[in-house]
Parts: structure tokens; C-alpha cells; sequence
């Protein structure tokens, strides 16, 4: 999917969308790694297909309490928790969903609050986000 991206390659990016969709189906949203969550959801948000990116992160995001103690001891799975997040925050904020937006992005906030300084402009952004949505 990510030669299909980086290439502009419309079909071949469906094409494995869709068998990844097909074999995950009826996995339960803890079976897969949070890594490879959040980068099909960033890769379908980043070829234009919001609707499918926001599905495979509401799934992910919900079943949290479902992922296995394993994933978190691992940083880049852990890490990539909180990028989901982040990703889901964003996708919220961009469609005027003000709801979901403070919901994802406050945990960003907080969990990541004091983090190394190259995460910290996230972290203020999703700080600033949350500000932003309890005002409207």
C-alpha cells in the first residue's frame, strides 16, 4: 500500500485495501497490532478515503481495553496508540466533528504531556485543540 501511495497508483492502493479489509474482517480490532492500525488508517486518510480511515480508527480506539498487556510493553505499538489517536483527533477536528475531536485529543494531551521535546508540538496542538473545542 505504500508503493501504491507513493506512486499516485489509485487501483493498486484499492485493490490492497480492499483484501486487507477482507482478511481482518472478522478479527477482533485487539488481534491487530496498533501499528499496522494506524498506518492503514493513515495511509486511507492520506489517499482521501476519510470515511474508511475514521471506521479502522473508531474500531481500534474502542476495543482498547481488548489489546493485549504485550502491546503496550512495546514502544512502537505503544507509540503508535497515541499517534491513532492524534490521527483521529485531527480527522475529527478537519470535519468539524467537535465531539470527537476533544475526546481523542485529550488523552494525546495527557499521556504525552511530558514527552521528548520533538513530540511536544503535537502535543501542544492537540492541547490547543481541546482549548478549542470546549469554547464552541
Amino acid at each position: 500500500m505504500q508503493e501504491a501511495y507513493a506512486r499516485g497508483d489509485r487501483a493498486t492502493f484499492r485493490a490492497i485495501s480492499d483484501t486487507i479489509a477482507l482478511r481482518v474482517r472478522m478479527r477482533r480490532p485487539g488481534d491487530l497490532s496498533p501499528d499496522f492500525t494506524f498506518q492503514l488508517a493513515w495511509l486511507r486518510a492520506a489517499f482521501g478515503d476519510t470515511a474508511a480511515a475514521i471506521a479502522q480508527l473508531d474500531r481500534s480506539l474502542r476495543a482498547l481495553s481488548g489489546l493485549s498487556p504485550s502491546a503496550l510493553h512495546e514502544a512502537g505499538s505503544a507509540a503508535a496508540i497515541v499517534r491513532a489517536m492524534i490521527l483521529r483527533a485531527d480527522l475529527a477536528a478537519k470535519s468539524g466533528d467537535l465531539e470527537n475531536a476533544r475526546k481523542w485529543a485529550t488523552p494525546v494531551a495527557v499521556l504525552w504531556s511530558n514527552a521528548d521535546a520533538a513530540l511536544q508540538p503535537q502535543v501542544s496542538r492537540m492541547t490547543v485543540l481541546v482549548a478549542n473545542t470546549r469554547t464552541k
